[in-house]
């Protein structure tokens, strides 16, 4: 049988991953579809790996005479679709910035149409559904207060954050009433399973500025934002072609990227290895260029970019073993053997969802950290025996 990536879909993927202006890829894209192509397999294929904006802009441009006529047409309403998602959360996104600012609260947009605009040139170029926003901690509760006053509420799943403690999971969920996105505040750059030493003044003082919108927004630095992206790719443990895209990007968009500043972040946030792994599928999948350092660093992480790279065209595996495999590459990625301990005790802590499986009173909690490894234990092994059921 062969490998998913060699089928004439998936290459026109990865040919559009490559830069705008790849002569290669160009001539590729082309051939790829006078040759025929399963024009729905190529469609779910993009979208499963959020990378249909750039289908459309790549095929639109080279070869939309090839494409049958319902193709196009498809395409088109899908574009016209993402068009207006995505002008309507970068307004959103610019407009809860503001709110933020004239409070004198510092905020700093992650991902969505700030990275759109720097890595694309145009915030309809990729795909994005939420707005992810940063700030100091100690802003949490203030900026909470100013975005429900401005039609923001918490989401209900979680209780309000004026009432205890901030969240756990490090963000908190916000929608604005008559509208179906999601607006997350976030007082860290990752999970609680993650816990990186990053602090929000250090990231405010090495802010860039990216046009978005005919507006000027501050954003992290390139440098910084590169390391948060192989951070954020890794810990979707690289399911989709748009997070290698995503650092490719990066890349390419910050004429004269200071390596040796993005290889101290990664260091400082014990993040290397989750910094090489990106890299070297940027490599492979979007032909980056590189440092022949920077290059020969990535050879650290070889053994786990192959995986990596055969597992992302593969059918997902069943829950439980996607996340035993989600949670064994985070792992992998620790710098230091301290940071590998500390995420397995995170890990095997009782989460929120241990609560309602297994409702218990006060006293009797304890038996929660005994029965959440075993119940993932047994999760896993019952996937494999399913998945090893059928195969045979």
């Amino acid at each position: 049988m062969p490998e998913p990536r060699s089928r004439p879909e998936i290459q026109l993927l990865l040919a559009c991953a490559r830069p705008a202006d790849d002569g290669v890829a160009r001539r590729r894209i082309a051939d790829l579809c006078a040759g025929g192509l399963d024009w729905n397999a190529v469609i779910a294929a993009a979208l499963r790996h959020g990378v249909l904006p750039l289908v459309i802009d790549r095929v639109g441009t080279l070869c939309a005479a090839t494409v049958p006529a319902s193709t196009r047409e498809a395409l088109h309403a899908h574009a016209r679709s993402m068009a207006g998602n995505n002008l309507l959360l970068a307004g959103q996104m610019i407009g809860a910035l503001d709110t933020l600012a004239r409070a004198g609260i510092e905020a700093l947009p992650l991902k969505g149409p700030a990275l759109a605009q720097r890595i694309h040139g145009d915030v309809l170029h990729r795909e994005f559904y939420d707005v992810d926003i940063l700030v100091r901690r100690a802003d949490v509760r203030a900026a909470c207060r100013l975005l429900t006053g401005n039609g923001y509420r918490q989401d209900d799943e979680h209780p309000p954050i004026s009432d205890g403690p901030l969240p756990d999971d490090l963000h908190v969920e916000m929608r604005r009433t008559g509208l179906s996105f999601m607006l997350e505040l976030h007082w860290a750059l990752s999970t609680s399973e993650d816990a990186l030493p990053v602090e929000f003044d250090r990231l405010w003082s090495r802010r860039q500025p990216v046009q978005c919108l005919d507006r000027s927004v501050d954003a992290l630095d390139p440098a910084d934002e590169l390391v948060f992206l192989c951070i954020h790719g890794a810990r979707h443990a690289w399911g989709q072609l748009k997070h290698v895209c995503d650092v490719a990007g990066i890349v390419r968009a910050a004429n004269g990227l200071d390596w040796d500043a993005a290889l101290r972040t990664a260091q400082e946030w014990g993040a290397e290895r989750a910094l090489l792994l990106g890299l070297a599928l940027a490599k492979r999948l979007a032909e980056i260029d590189m440092p022949a350092e920077m290059l020969h660093r990535t050879d650290a992480v070889s053994r786990i970019a192959s995986g990596v790279e055969r597992r992302m065209f593969e059918p997902p595996p069943p829950e439980p073993m996607r996340l035993a495999e989600l949670h064994l590459l985070r792992m992998s990625l620790r710098d230091r053997t301290v940071d590998r301990f500390r995420y397995l005790l995170r890990l095997l802590r009782p989460h929120e969802t241990d609560r309602i499986l297994m409702p218990l009173p006060a006293h009797l909690r304890a038996v929660h950290f005994v029965a959440r490894p075993i119940r993932l234990l047994v999760g896993l092994l019952r996937s494999r025996t399913r998945k090893s059921a059928d195969s045979r």
